[in-house]
């Protein structure tokens, strides 16, 4: 409550853990996880980075 005043991170929910998150959420970031390592993935594909590198000039 420092910064703004407002209680903003403060679960009240039924699955609230510590008053700071809630295991509602859970779902929320495992898919989001998911998504990134997929990016992820596809991002350091080798022939993309060897395509960057000599755009580069690495």
């Amino acid at each position: 409550m420092a910064v703004s005043g407002f209680r903003i991170w403060e679960y009240l929910d039924s699955g609230n853990f510590f008053r700071m998150t809630s295991w509602y959420i859970l779902p929320i970031w495992c898919l989001t996880g998911l998504f990134v390592e997929y990016l992820y993935r596809q991002l350091m594909d080798p022939a993309l980075v060897d395509a960057i590198e000599g755009e580069l000039g690495g």
